[in-house]
């Protein structure tokens, strides 16, 4: 009977809660895997055309701004190593790793500060930060959550088999 209880708690600590499929799913392969080839195809393709043609697009939207082909690309290096953090993100909370759910905790508050610093500098661009800020927050919430915690936190304190 005992036996039976600790299988029945093994099988409920190993299923993996919806949230954590959603997010490290998103993680790893929208915001990691799409992210990456995507900067680092703008990263090769960019043209000196093409960049005059979204600074017009930005300007149609009220974004007073230049941007020069080294700094579209050195934003697009960064946001390839944003990629790649993401990409081990949604690999280690696919495989329950507790130290990455922590990393992607501290690294979602990163994001938010450097997006209200965006805010306090150029409070005109906050209807495009607000949906920036909107996701770092869930995974903030979500992978701090008592329960998400807690499974995290089983994967290392299995119980000794009885022998």
């Amino acid at each position: 009977m005992e036996q039976e209880a600790q299988k029945q708690e093994l099988q409920r600590e190993e299923k993996r809660p919806l949230g954590v499929v959603f997010l490290g799913s998103m993680n790893l392969f929208v915001f990691g895997i799409l992210f990456l080839l995507v900067s680092l195809s703008a990263y090769f393709n960019i043209t000196p055309e093409d960049l005059t043609a979204v600074t017009d697009t930005l300007k149609q939207q009220n974004i007073e701004t230049t941007i020069t082909l080294a700094q579209f690309k050195a934003a697009s290096i960064i946001q390839s190593a944003v990629s790649v953090f993401f990409i081990i993100s949604g690999w280690g909370l696919l495989s329950k790793k507790d130290r990455i759910r922590k990393i992607t905790v501290y690294f979602s508050f990163g994001w938010t500060a450097v997006i209200f610093l965006v805010f306090i500098l150029h409070p005109s661009y906050i209807d495009y930060l607000f949906l920036q800020v909107v996701y770092p927050g869930i995974l903030i919430l979500y992978l701090t959550h008592k329960n998400v915690i807690r499974y995290f936190s089983n994967s290392s304190k299995r119980p000794a088999a009885k022998q």
